[in-house]
């Protein structure tokens, strides 16, 4: 059962302050206090209470009142700094003055205790992250007495500035209110405001460049107007040369006579910096930068030009700004030929040459800003090499000679559903966190070290040596200059898709020129933050989304179309394969197409022959992302009822029995991501849980058709939800992971405790960061009544299924590593043998047994073959029956019924019938079985170490092979398939490795060495699988590969394996094979 966290009474006041000191924030949070301090009284290794945050200080105030409160002034702090993860809230501070106060609320003279070298103090924050407290550990830089100024009303403030923050303490609590404060980075305009007729007012404007990505998401700003803004928050200008606003190539078919929006090859591809467009050109700056890392000390580029600098903006408005060009150059034009003649003539330098990487301006998607591509001055260019003089802008041949016809098509392309689909992966690479780093180099965009922000700090060298500081300031100018990061995680993907871009409409430039466009996008931005909702459509499954990585049914699924909106069915709609972006991933009643940002693990796939009782349409507005279903006891008056969260923010509830929708409310103007159902009042109506894209969990309540109250766990999107006992276990998409109370649907709304080291707390907020840096994507609970419960379960990005005891909290009690692909779906079977399903976006769908520290107990992958081998190894004499999955008999299915308890049960193969009445499924179940039954021969060896090596080698031989085998058929162009192949060879190395280290070669070439066991018998079909598929498909070599890397340990154990006698007896043809697996391999292109 979760409890509630409880603080003590405070003694804290402001009094305790010095003079002139203000107080900023608190943040629940323990301390290991330092032995050499007194006060700790029970010498208790860690201590909880709250972390206080002033100006001047920080002040830790323990619950225990007998523990003195403890006062660390800034000036004594050495150092402060996170422990692991920067998300975590886990901190030391190294403080050479520590006061304490106040010993058992009284009030008597302070103690000061100094010592040298520094104290170290450690802090864990429960309900925060590092990055949320240090910003407001800062120096006050300035203060002010203040009014904050609300309609009709005024509050008294006191207005503090840090070098990174502004900060607005009320002198009072009566609006409930606590300190309101503002990155400074985050404040993108500050307009002077006049008060009583007097100029005395400063408005700041922060927090919007969350607020504008959330409408840009809905659809209530353009791509253009979103661009636009981006660019301006990271510091662009129109009047800086080298800070130009800078915009992606979005089209790369310049050469057609007419411009077919709806063909996904017309667009570019937006994953990729234009550096990385051509394979040949990344291949050559990957090899010169491996060659730089031992030439030079300077950091190594990729590129040694930028993507925006003076040069590049001028190349392309020479003909509006002929005075600028002269001045750069020198008083001259460059030569004709290096001058912006002709747009294809552009896009295919940008593609080839080595030293051209550059992107475009705002200007080519400007329709009434032509001007740019005209030679209206009469310029004298001069003539290239080929003799044709330099006037007008060749352009493209859908163009027809009009330059307005042209940025009208440049316009509607920019946005196109192609475009608005892909345009967050442009942004991670230009303004979010693919700009820098070890991700900035995996996608091939690492420019010179000066066009980052912080690289050098020219303030100080300009003391030290004025000459080198001048010099790199010139180099920086005219390097050009990367923009300043703006986010730190995935960007979002687009939500909606907004009406299409007249093409044929004409857009006038503003009359104040660019300076207007600000104005105007101010305007914009102004008025999409205050909608409440998208006037858009939903993303459809159409060919022109091909980009949008549409939904593809995995291996084992069955292909059936709908209509759009939810279906309402007994059992929920088979899963869509997810695609490789946490963005992208889906589950459940989800329609044609429609691609949710979050999975949700609330109910199991539908077998493929289940029966269709009703097909509910909402509308395309109204896109399903999340179901669940109360039945039973959970169901109001018996009857199940399926809850639905949508993609406009919505719930609705409908009687399965009738079809009958008996409850509708609008919870959120953004999208809803998960739903979870807690348990029912006493009427049999449950509680709906559902969290939102905007990082709010809401409560819906059934009984009386309201929302319930709702609270914010995070800073991020929240990706998954369950129920646990009366409280609900929440993730957050920045990989945050919190139990809360439910309190039978009452609000406020409180967390639950969190704990470094004990102290009665339940369940700590939990930083997925720290494991390896993942989020988690699907959530499940075992209870406290079934044994090893109770237990929390998570899917991670990372191909993991975690479990924490929530008595202890912490770090996880142990980790399932199942793959490489996303877990987004977890379902819990409780009964005497614990044990939870796991599906993987790799197709694959695991069962785990939960006494055994989540290790697998049947892996779908490994097919009836397994059991059939182990048949013949055992030479027992068995009949075959046949069974027609396409058309499974009623008997077959009445049989798998009988054995498989879950309503939901896909009535599979292999099932084993033993004549002593015994009846298993799942094949390697069977085959275990039949070992331990029939001893003879062995399968297994006898010590335990060499049996866990076996399992271990079950568990992670396939991925290593299958998912990127998987992966390479699923690419759609050729240029995927040599991008994913290097993967394929790295996980053939790691299926190597692991028959090295894990394995024996003493005497054959098995697993084993001379022995064969269920380790060859339950991984040699993959293999075969595997080798078959990519060379029927992709011609790709398996056996080749082996031999090129020389990968001689598994090339003898394949060899071994597949010339098994009974292998050779029950592995299909190399056709059947390649037959069967087909509809799972996507057409190429080039």
């Amino acid at each position: 059962m979760l409890s509630l966290y409880s603080s003590a009474p405070t003694r804290f006041s402001l009094l305790l302050l010095q003079e002139g000191e203000e107080y900023v924030h608190e943040f629940v949070a323990e301390c290991a206090w330092p032995p050499q301090i007194p006060g700790n009284w029970q010498g208790r290794p860690v201590l909880a209470g709250h972390l206080r945050l002033a100006t001047r200080s920080m002040f830790f105030d323990p619950d225990d009142l007998r523990v003195p409160i403890v006062r660390l002034p800034f000036e004594g702090v050495e150092g402060l700094e996170a422990v692991g993860s920067a998300r975590s809230g886990d901190f030391l501070v190294q403080s050479r003055h520590a006061v304490r106060m106040r010993p058992g609320a009284a009030d008597v003279p302070y103690a000061h205790d100094r010592s040298r070298p520094a104290l170290a103090w450690r802090f864990c924050l429960a309900f925060a992250a590092m990055h949320d407290f240090m910003p407001q550990a800062q120096r006050v830089v300035a203060q002010r007495a203040a009014w904050l100024a609300t309609p009709l009303a005024r509050e008294r403030v006191a207005l503090a500035l840090t070098p990174a923050r502004l900060y607005a303490q009320p002198r009072h609590g009566l609006q409930g209110r606590s300190v309101r404060s503002a990155r400074l980075a985050d404040v993108a305009a500050l307009a002077r405001r006049r008060a009583g007729l007097r100029d005395v007012g400063l408005e700041a404007g922060s927090e919007w460049v969350r607020g504008a990505t959330a409408a840009w998401q809905r659809g209530a700003l353009s791509n253009f107007d979103y661009l636009l803004f981006c660019n301006l928050a990271a510091g662009r200008s129109f009047s800086d040369l080298a800070q130009y606003p800078v915009f992606p190539w979005v089209l790369a078919d310049y050469a057609s006579e007419a411009l077919d929006l709806d063909k996904p090859g017309a667009f570019r591809d937006l994953t990729k910096p234009v550096g990385a467009l051509n394979p040949a050109r990344l291949a050559a700056a990957r090899a010169r930068y491996a060659d730089m890392r031992d030439c030079t000390d300077d950091p190594p580029f990729l590129y040694g030009t930028h993507y925006s600098c003076p040069s590049y903006v001028l190349y392309w408005l020479v003909r509006a700004a002929p005075g600028h060009m002269l001045r750069l150059q020198g008083g001259r034009f460059d030569a004709p030929d290096r001058l912006f003649a002709s747009v294809a003539g552009a896009w295919t330098s940008a593609l080839a040459n080595p030293a051209d990487v550059k992107e475009l301006i705002p200007e080519f998607y400007l329709p009434g800003a032509a001007g740019f591509l005209r030679n209206g001055l009469g310029l004298a260019l001069g003539a290239r090499q080929d003799g044709r003089p330099v006037g007008d802008v060749e352009l493209p041949p859908w163009a027809r000679g009009s330059p307005e016809r042209f940025l009208s098509l440049q316009r509607a392309a920019l946005e196109a559903p192609v475009v608005s689909a892909n345009l967050h992966h442009w942004l991670d690479l230009v303004f979010g966190w693919k700009q820098r780093g070890a991700a900035a180099l995996q996608a091939g965009n690492v420019f010179r070290h000066l066009t980052y922000e912080g690289a050098v700090d020219l303030e100080a060298m300009e003391k030290q040596n004025p000459g080198e500081a001048a010099l790199l300031r010139l180099q920086i100018e005219e390097y050009g200059q990367t923009p300043r990061q703006l986010f730190d995680a995935p960007h979002p993907r687009r939500l909606v898709a907004p009406r299409a871009w007249d093409a044929n409409g004409e857009t006038p430039a503003t009359s104040d020129g660019m300076a207007g466009l600000c104005l105007s996008l101010m305007a914009s931005v102004l008025a999409a933050r205050e909608e409440e909702g998208a006037r858009a459509e939903p993303f459809t499954d159409d060919s022109q989304l091909a980009l949008l990585d549409a939904l593809d049914l995995a291996p084992g699924d069955s292909e059936e179309d709908g209509g759009p909106g939810m279906v309402a069915e007994t059992e929920a709609p088979a899963p869509a394969a997810l695609a490789p972006w946490w963005d992208d991933l889906v589950t459940l009643a989800v329609p044609p197409g429609l691609a949710s940002p979050h999975a949700s693990p609330q109910a199991s796939p539908r077998p493929r022959d289940a029966k269709v009782l009703h097909r509910l349409t909402f509308g395309p507005a109204h896109g399903v992302t999340a179901l669940a279903v109360a039945a039973g006891d959970g169901a109001r008056n018996g009857t199940p009822t399926a809850f639905a969260a949508t993609q406009s923010g919505q719930i609705r509830a409908v009687e399965l029995e009738s079809g009958k929708q008996v409850r509708c409310a609008s919870l959120s103007a953004q999208p809803l991501t998960c739903l979870a159902l807690a348990r029912p009042d006493p009427r049999g109506h449950p509680l709906a849980l559902a969290g939102g894209y905007d990082g709010e969990v809401r409560a819906y309540c059934a009984r009386t058709g309201c929302s319930a109250g709702g609270w914010v766990p995070g800073d991020d999107a929240v990706s998954a939800l369950c129920t646990l006992g009366s409280g609900v276990v929440v993730a957050t998409a920045s990989g945050g992971l919190a139990a809360w109370e439910t309190g039978g649907g009452r609000h406020p709304w409180r967390p639950v405790g969190r704990s470094l080291g004990g102290g009665g707390a339940v369940l700590p907020l939990l930083d997925l960061e720290g494991l390896q840096g993942e989020g988690a994507w699907s959530l499940a609970a075992l209870p406290a009544g079934s044994h090893p419960g109770p237990l929390i379960l998570a899917g991670t990005e990372a191909g993991a299924v975690l479990g924490w005891d929530p008595r202890r909290g912490g770090a996880p009690a142990w980790r399932s590593v199942l793959g490489q692909d996303i877990v987004a779906g977890l379902s819990v079977d409780a009964g005497s043998a614990p044990r939870v399903s796991a599906a993987a976006a790799d197709g694959r769908l695991r069962l785990l047994d939960l006494r055994r520290g989540g290790a697998v107990m049947a892996d779908d992958t490994s097919g009836e073959l397994a059991s059939w081998i182990t048949l013949l190894e055992k030479t027992l004499s068995f009949d075959i029956k046949e069974v027609d999955l396409e058309n499974k008999s009623d008997e077959f299915k009445a049989k798998y019924a009988s054995l498989h308890p879950g309503p939901d049960a896909p009535a599979k193969v292999p099932i084993l019938d033993d004549a002593d009445g015994t009846a298993l499924f799942e094949s390697l179940v069977v085959a275990y079985y039949l070992n331990d039954k029939y001893p003879e021969p062995a399968l297994l060896p006898s010590e335990a170490a060499a049996k866990a090596k076996i399992s271990l080698f079950i568990e992670l031989f396939p991925p290593s092979i299958f998912s990127n085998a998987f992966s390479l058929v699923k690419a759609e162009t050729r240029a995927q398939v040599a991008e994913r192949l290097p993967a394929l060879v790295q996980g053939l190395k790691t299926a190597n490795a692991l028959l090295t280290s894990l394995g024996s070669s003493e005497g054959g070439d098995y697993f084993a060495g001379a022995q064969y066991t269920l380790a060859d018998i339950a991984t040699s079909p993959l293999y075969h699988r595997a080798v078959h598929l990519l060379k029927g498909h992709r011609d790709i070599d398996i056996p080749a590969i082996l031999q090129e890397h020389k990968l001689d340990r598994l090339a003898a154990w394949s060899k071994a394996v597949l010339e098994r006698p009974s292998f050779q007896e029950t592995a299909p043809d190399a056709e059947v094979v390649i037959k069967s697996m087909a509809k799972f391999v996507n057409p190429l292109s080039d």
